[in-house]
């Protein structure tokens, strides 16, 4: 058995072939008779990385980063909360107080974590107590300190903003505005927003329990990196590939045993996929396969008989595509933004030479 190789332009390297099928050439016109097999090209296709997102994901434009909207997250505590030696409603000197409050907010929906290229965090702190907690008056100064968590209200630091009455006021009435960076950060798919606030005693003030601290923590669009995405029965598409199939001489059609369609995968994926193949064009009924896509680099052989090969070889316009589901082993997987799933493709004919 040989290997023949049938270039993209085939119609150029006709007269070769032809004289290749004549008498003073490999295919003899009388015994002995043995298979060659010719290997037809046909363009790449692949599986964007973008197939594997689930729908609160996306891509940049230019392709290198993934995109996710982090919903803000606002909550506040009453003055009666924060000090319990603070009366209901009276002029009285202020208390000495410490207290801590928060709340979370979430990933997008089948996102456990990301690492972020660049990201931000507007945060807003409202004061409608008739005091500044961290600088009321008296000769001593406080704090506020707002913490980004991953996971619980435990869990490690992913940044933090100090306001220190030292330096800086939050005046009744007023609203503190700071910008905090989320570039460079790892974490999952819960975030909490810990607020601290430690706020000396003061002179007499109108305390009022039902009197409100109010926090607003608003992620900007985040840039990621990588991401770790839900991955199950995720429906993934090859947009239609072109096969050079029209310029195959007779002579060789008529030859054929029989040959395949094969796929030099490249996966980079830590998924696996099942996919449905159909060849179509005009003038011929549309074959349908069935292909199973590994991790990782492999060869996949899609089997075609004699008579589905002669069905569309020597015709214009062929083309194959497909669809099927993608599923990650684990349920989970890690992807970036410049990973692809590709597919090298060719028509592998087993062609009968000789009488």
């Amino acid at each position: 058995m040989s290997d023949r190789c049938l270039p993209p332009a085939f119609g150029r390297g006709l007269p070769l072939v032809l004289a290749l099928l004549g008498a003073a050439c490999d295919i003899p016109t009388e015994a002995p008779q043995w298979d060659t097999q010719w290997t037809v090209p046909a363009d790449s296709a692949h599986i964007d990385v973008s197939e594997l997102l689930p729908a609160t994901v996306g891509v940049t434009p230019d392709g290198t980063a993934f995109t996710i909207t982090v919903p803000p997250v606002a909550f506040s505590q009453t003055l009666g909360d924060m000090c319990s030696a603070c009366p209901p409603a009276a002029v009285a000197p202020k208390p000495a107080f410490q207290t801590t409050f928060e709340d979370v907010t979430n990933l997008p929906a089948d996102v456990s974590s990301v690492t972020t290229r660049t990201a931000s965090a507007d945060i807003s702190l409202t004061n409608d107590f008739s005091f500044d907690p961290i600088r009321p008056g008296g000769s001593e100064t406080g704090e506020l300190r707002l913490e980004i968590r991953d996971g619980d209200g435990s869990g490690p630091v992913v940044a933090e903003l100090t306001v220190d009455g030292a330096t800086d006021s939050i005046p009744p009435g007023s609203t503190y505005m700071a910008t905090l960076d989320l570039d460079a950060k790892t974490f999952g798919d819960i975030l909490t927003a810990v607020v601290f606030i430690a706020s000396p005693s003061g002179p007499s003030v109108l305390l009022t329990s039902s009197d409100e601290f109010s926090v607003d923590v608003s992620p900007s669009e985040v840039l990621v990196d990588e991401a770790v995405v839900a991955l199950i029965d995720q429906a993934v598409d090859i947009d239609p590939v072109s096969l050079d199939a029209e310029d195959i001489p007779e002579e060789i059609i008529e030859r054929l045993e029989g040959g395949a369609l094969v796929l030099e995968v490249d996966n980079p994926f830590a998924v696996e996929a099942d996919l449905d193949l159909q060849i179509s064009g005009p003038g011929f009924a549309p074959i349908q396969k069935d292909v199973e896509v590994g991790q990782g680099a492999s060869e996949e052989m899609v089997e075609l008989t004699a008579a589905e090969l002669r069905s569309f070889l020597g015709q214009p316009n062929v083309s194959f595509e497909g669809s099927g589901a993608a599923s990650a082993p684990s349920g989970t997987t890690a992807v970036r933004a410049d990973q692809v799933l590709r597919f090298r493709a060719n028509i592998q004919l087993t062609v009968r030479v000789g009488s």
